[in-house]
């Protein structure tokens, strides 16, 4: 397929006194992109007619040779993830991993395959898949994006970070518009405590159409970057004239245990209007405490931590930390860990300096 493509964008179409040269470029994904560079007199209108639907069906019948060889390859690939799926469910993992390395091979911009791929080789290896072996997928398959993502995500968890920001780089350059490229970076880049770059990865996830598999996720992320942000950056704040609210329905003391308290929060949150407050909204009013010590605090999401502090959930002002809560925020920028310590004033947070540590 890619030499029959090849040869055609060594020819030009002439139809005297102009002459047209057809550039085409496949795209991977079932389509060709067309480029025409043209030179010509004036002797009129019905030559250049002529040629451009000379050109128009030289591009058409490319286009239908190249959707044609996606689609079967595309058939392909989803034959040998099901026959993968069956040797899995026999427990013949290492057979498994050779059908999906045949699907990649097959329809190597299948993020579906890619995925199935990375969870039989995480079950063939137990969940550590060595680098030689990532990098051998790397080497394999030079214009896929996926094999850096998964080898980002496996240095991240081996708290090499500066080497996985490297790896999403490289990615990106590959697929520039991946909705799992971004997927995974929001989550890595929230868990990083670098809710700015988090907030863009998730913005560009969700306008490039987002993915099923991040379906839930992305939800509870998008709504912890939300609350996040409005008081890192002061956005959609109470107003001068707040007051606390006379009634609750529950006040609790919270214990140090258990996941980041606002994603617990947000755990079946399906409104933003719950994150940021609605003046019109009706419902209870909720205040949870946390004492501790900055040697012992509560984590409230990941990378901040909170103690001394009180977090108000409301239907009018959605989730708040309370002033003169105590904050320590931990963010890992190029392999760098930064502390900082500081606490919630006028609904913001600020932040003293701590030395940098790695």
């Amino acid at each position: 397929m890619a030499h029959a493509l090849e040869v055609v964008t060594q020819q030009a179409v002439t139809v005297a006194p102009r002459q047209w040269r057809v550039h085409v470029r496949p795209t991977g994904k079932g389509f060709v992109q067309v480029s025409l560079n043209k030179s010509w007199t004036t002797k009129g209108e019905k030559d250049m007619k002529t040629s451009i639907q000379l050109v128009a069906g030289i591009v058409i019948t490319l286009c239908v040779v190249a959707s044609s060889g996606a689609q079967e390859n595309s058939q392909t690939a989803e034959r040998l993830r099901n026959e993968a799926s069956g040797l899995l469910a026999q427990g013949k993992i290492s057979n498994a991993v050779d059908r999906l390395k045949e699907a990649v091979a097959a329809d190597p911009k299948s993020d579906q395959c890619w995925l199935d791929l990375e969870d039989a080789m995480g079950r063939l290896h137990e969940g550590k898949v060595p680098l030689d072996a990532r990098d051998g997928m790397i080497k394999a398959y030079p214009l896929s994006a996926m094999p850096h993502v998964f080898k980002a995500v496996a240095l991240f968890k081996d708290d090499q970070f500066s080497q996985a920001d490297d790896e999403f780089a490289k990615a990106m350059k590959l697929e520039p518009r991946s909705p799992y490229v971004y997927g995974y970076m929001f989550q890595i880049h929230t868990l990083n405590g670098e809710y700015e770059k988090a907030l863009g990865d998730h913005k560009m996830y969700t306008d490039l159409g987002g993915a099923k598999i991040f379906e839930g996720v992305a939800r509870q992320y998008g709504f912890l970057l939300l609350a996040l942000d409005r008081q890192f950056n002061g956005k959609n704040l109470p107003a001068a004239s707040w007051r606390m609210p006379e009634d609750f329905s529950a006040i609790a003391e919270l214990s140090s245990a258990g996941m980041p308290f606002l994603l617990w929060v947000l755990r079946n949150v399906q409104d933003p209007k719950v994150v940021l407050g609605d003046a019109s909204a009706k419902g209870s009013n909720l205040k949870y405490t946390y004492r501790g010590s900055e040697d012992s605090p509560l984590k409230y999401a990941p990378g901040l931590y909170i103690w001394d502090g009180t977090v108000l959930v409301t239907p009018q002002d959605g989730i708040l930390l309370l002033n003169g809560t105590k904050l320590k925020h931990v963010s890992v920028v190029h392999g760098i860990r930064t502390t900082r310590v500081g606490v919630v004033r006028d609904w913001r947070f600020e932040f003293e300096q701590k030395p940098l540590t790695k």
